[in-house]
């Protein structure tokens, strides 16, 4: 009877290590997740901005089959 205890005791104490263990590991996964995904955001924003930013550009324009203000 006491060996079946500790036995169940013992396969408690295995679970709790293994979610423990799992946990940590999904901690990290999701914070780097959340890292790359921010860093994408940033550049993604960045590139935007420099693409759909107003102005006038005098001479080699990115676009050129659009027209300028300044240029009409």
């Amino acid at each position: 009877m006491l060996k079946e205890l500790y036995s169940k005791g013992q396969a408690t104490v295995e679970y709790i290590l293994l979610f423990s263990f799992m946990a940590f590991i999904l901690v990290n996964f999701v914070s780097g997740l959340g890292k790359m995904v921010g860093s994408s955001m940033g550049s993604l924003g960045y590139a935007l901005t420099q693409q759909l930013t107003v102005g006038v550009c005098q001479s080699n324009c990115y676009f050129n089959s659009y027209t300028n203000q300044g240029s009409e």
